[in-house]
């Protein structure tokens, strides 16, 4: 005969439904998601490469007073727009190749003409250039500096956003909307603006009145140098004004 304890067993441990399990392991994964962008904030943002990149944000914004990049303080500009004129000057290695629309020079320096709803752009080439450098005495949406251009829908330009109150450092590849790299606030929207591109191989710099932007991988550069300037299309293309480009 046994005794009242004779033949029972302890509890077992208690299980989990499925529900509860699913519950716990959704919540360990919000924990885990939190602790990565915790700590990616600690990380230094990595230059962009080619291709499916986020937009990151410029160091700093962009000071007021038009100042050259470093290195051009005292380089004289390859091309001034101080006389008025019906076409673009020639630069030393060539005339200005006029893309969707036509350009001139006039009382406050040059202008586009735009023709359609893309951006005018008027590039010359530019054999060894490194750097590129366009003053905006008039800035307005879509007006910047171009460099590694090789055709209508292929190449890199720092220019004005839609706002005016932005700069953005933008690559066209193709039939798609150019690429957006890298934007900056421009601390006195409306200002002169001093904007160059410095090529470093496969990187490209961008640089506003004297401030590096940051540089961002861009791709292979061309076999030609081909810089210039580009203004947006429609009416905001036709108010920008350029004084000068300079290349060193």
């Amino acid at each position: 005969m046994t005794g009242s304890g004779a033949g029972t067993r302890g509890r077992g441990p208690a299980r989990l439904s499925s529900g509860t399990a699913l519950v716990l392991v959704a919540a360990a994964l919000l924990v885990a998601a939190l602790v990565a962008v915790g700590l990616a904030g600690l990380v230094p943002e990595p230059d962009l490469g080619t291709g499916g990149a986020r937009v990151a944000d410029a160091r700093a914004p962009v000071p007021a007073g038009a100042v050259p990049a470093p290195g051009l303080v005292d380089v004289d500009p390859v091309a001034t727009f101080a006389t008025a004129a019906p076409a673009l000057p020639a630069l030393p290695a060539g005339d200005f190749t006029e893309v969707a629309g036509r350009w001139e020079v006039g009382a406050e320096g040059a202008e586009a003409r735009p023709e359609g709803r893309d951006p005018t752009l008027a590039v010359a080439p530019a054999p060894g250039t490194t750097v590129v450098q366009v003053t905006l005495e008039v800035p307005a949406p879509g007006a910047g500096v171009v460099t590694a251009w090789e055709g209508p829908d292929r190449y890199v330009a720092l220019v004005v956003d839609p706002s005016g109150r932005t700069l953005s450092l933008v690559r066209a590849e193709g039939d798609d909307r150019p690429e957006v790299l890298l934007q900056a606030r421009i601390g006195a929207p409306g200002g002169r603006l001093v904007l160059a591109l410095r090529r470093d191989e496969a990187r490209v710099r961008a640089i506003a009145n004297g401030l590096d932007l940051g540089g961002r991988v861009v791709g292979p550069p061309p076999a030609e140098q081909v810089v210039g300037m580009v203004a947006g299309p429609g009416d905001s293309g036709a108010e920008a004004r350029f004084a000068d480009l300079t290349v060193a």
